[in-house]
Parts: structure tokens; C-alpha cells; sequence
């Protein structure tokens, strides 16, 4: 006997839309890297939140980090999220350490 599976409409499952806001990417990108620490104009890098996967996805601007262009933005994506962080927890400190600082110079 064969078994054939159907699977529902995409449409069953909305994709979510993820929040933008180019005043706070003008925010991270004025900040040195998060990783190196090399002063100069950064690149707001999108860190997908922990169990979701990145692909077809959108990140919120909200999870953005600075990343050097020259290197530490190509390394990430070279040698994946955890293999360059490490400590992903810490990743995660960061990103809300930068949107508590964005909100209290907003004020």
C-alpha cells in the first residue's frame, strides 16, 4: 500500500513580517564591531533568534548587530553564527544591551 501525504496551503501559515527601522541600523552602524572592535562605520548584521532558521526568513532590524565590513561580517557568514560567536548566549545580551541603549538615547 502507498501513502500519499498532502500538505496544506502556505497560506494556512502566514509568514510573520519583520519589524524595520532605519534609524536604529544608522544606530548599530555607528558603532565599532561587536566583535573586533575596529571603529569605523560597521555593518548592521541581522542575527536570526536562537531555533529559527534564517533561510526565507527576514530578521527584525531590532536583532542587528555591528560587524565590521571588511572582516568580521564575511567571517560570520564564512564559518556560521556559532562557530564565530561561540557563546550565543552572549550574542543575545548584546542585542538587548543595544536595544536598552538605542531606547534610553531616544528619551
Amino acid at each position: 500500500m502507498r501513502y500519499t501525504f498532502v500538505y496544506p496551503p502556505a497560506m494556512l501559515f502566514p509568514k510573520e513580517t519583520a519589524e524595520r527601522d532605519e534609524v536604529y541600523l544608522q544606530f548599530i552602524r555607528s558603532l565599532p564591531c561587536a566583535k573586533c572592535g575596529r571603529f569605523g562605520p560597521s555593518n548592521a548584521h541581522h542575527h536570526p533568534a536562537a531555533g529559527h532558521s534564517s533561510i526565507g526568513l527576514k530578521v527584525s532590524d531590532y536583532r542587528a548587530v555591528p560587524l565590521c565590513g571588511c572582516e568580521c561580517h564575511l567571517r560570520v557568514h564564512q564559518i556560521g553564527k556559532r562557530s564565530f560567536w561561540g557563546d550565543l548566549d552572549a550574542v543575545e545580551d548584546l542585542i538587548a544591551r543595544l536595544n536598552i541603549l538605542f531606547y534610553s538615547r531616544s528619551l
